[in-house]
Formats: structure tokens, sequence, C-alpha cells
């Protein structure tokens, strides 16, 4: 699997191999909804709180006589029944959101996303962005030509969510896309799949492909333990079997 690598002039000046394992996967939209839910909930932060007849401050006399009003009994006003009372199963503020999602997992919910990406064809791959200086129109002109002349778009390029991926995060040719509002950018290391599916076209720079492929190796190292683990279970149920039939027989 080949992919071309565009200048800032949006022309071809090469052409990489990439690797089937991250680039070339078939679809998997359960893994993918799996890995936003949780990217998104361990976004979350709990903020709200809500009053409880605790916390109100006010007189806590009794309203009424326990017996011979007719009414149902009552302690103060600030009970949950009344009208500025406390809430009752309010929000308190330490709710915990957090999901968790094995590394595997995570990883390959980003080559999963990173193939769709490529299959679409809303992908690019760059020389460097090194190039790019502090000046935001010479950004303009990359980004206009890549959709406009590349990708063959009639739409303006403001228009679409842009994600630029850089081996790093240079200060310099970061001012050429501070002003822009459509432009996010991320480190290599920092990618993941609910970045990737949420902008509209993802750019990458030639550089940041092995801190990529690194998930890949990660990915297989942890196949392995499983497998090693399995084995190591297996002949343990084994021994146990054998020094069982060896007591009963003895």
């Amino acid at each position: 699997m080949k992919a071309k690598v565009y200048n800032l002039k949006s022309l071809e000046s090469e052409s990489k191999e990439l690797p089937e394992q991250i680039f070339g996967l078939k679809k998997n939209p359960v893994l993918l909804a799996r890995a936003v839910r949780v990217y998104l909930a361990n976004q979350r932060k709990s903020r709200a709180r809500a009053k409880t007849r605790a916390d109100i401050s006010g007189s806590g006399k009794k309203i009424w006589r326990q017996k011979g009003t007719g009414r149902a009994r009552h302690g103060d006003r600030y009970s949950p029944i009344f009208v500025g009372g406390g809430a009752a199963h309010g929000p308190t503020g330490k709710e915990n959101w957090q999901l968790s999602l094995p590394k595997q997992l995570r990883t390959k919910a980003l080559f999963l996303a990173l193939s769709a990406k490529l299959a679409e064809g809303n992908l690019f791959f760059v020389n460097s962005f090194a190039d790019l200086g502090s000046k935001t129109k010479t950004a303009a002109l990359l980004f206009s030509g890549l959709l406009v002349k590349v990708a063959d778009l009639k739409k303006d390029w403001q228009d679409f969510d842009l994600c630029l991926v850089a081996a790093k995060s240079d200060a310099d040719w970061l001012r050429s896309v501070a002003n822009l509002k459509n432009v996010q950018v991320l480190k290599a290391d920092n990618l993941n799949a609910y970045e990737v599916l949420n902008n509209d076209f993802l750019i990458i720079e030639s550089d940041s492909l092995p801190v990529i492929k690194k998930g890949r190796s990660v990915a297989k190292e942890l196949e392995v333990e499983a497998g090693e683990e399995k084995k190591i279970k297996k002949v343990a149920r084994k021994t146990v079997k054998k020094t069982s039939i060896t007591k009963k027989n003895g």
C-alpha cells in the first residue's frame, strides 16, 4: 500500500509505503463506537452540585405541632417536598464518569480510524510542517491546495475541520495556524481515534509515521503477552489436575 507525499505547494514529492496493519484494516464500527464513548466519558467532569436540606441556611424549627392540626407531620420547612427545600437526589459533584479501555483496543481503534480516513480519501501526507514558517498565508495555501486541487472539493477549505499530526510541536510554524479556528494541531503520540473521526480531514507529517507505528509494536507485544499468559494458565490447570489424580490414587 503506497501513499503520495505532498510538499507545501500541494505537489507530489514522493511516495511512501504504508503498513496494511495500520492503514488497511477492515471496518469495525463496534470498537470505534466503544473507543469514542470511553474517550468522551473520560473528558467529562463533575461540576454540578445541588444543595441538600442540610446545606440550606435557615431555622430548624418544626413548622407546626405533631398532632391536632389534621395535616401531615413534618419537621422544618427545608424538606425536599417543599418549595425552596433541599434536593433529595441531586448531583453531588463527586460523580465518577471515568471508563477504561485496554491499551491494545485503544491502539486498534486508532488504526481503524486511520484506515477509514484513508479509504475515504480524507487523509494526506506532507513532507514537513517546519517549512510553513510563521505566516498564516503559507498555511492557507497548503490547505486550499490539498483540499481544492487534490481532493477536488468545491467548497472552501475553511468550511471543514482539519487536524494536523506533527512529530514535534515547533513554536515557529504553530504561529501560522494559531489564528485558524478550524485547524487543530496534535502530536503523533497524542493521536486517538476520536480526534481522527471528529475532524473532516487529517494531514500527517511524514516524520510522525514512525511514532504512529510504535502503537503497532505495542499492540503486538500485548498480543504476545496475552498468548503467553494463556499458555501459563493451561499448564497450571494441567498440573493441578495431575496432582489431584495422584492424590486420589495414593
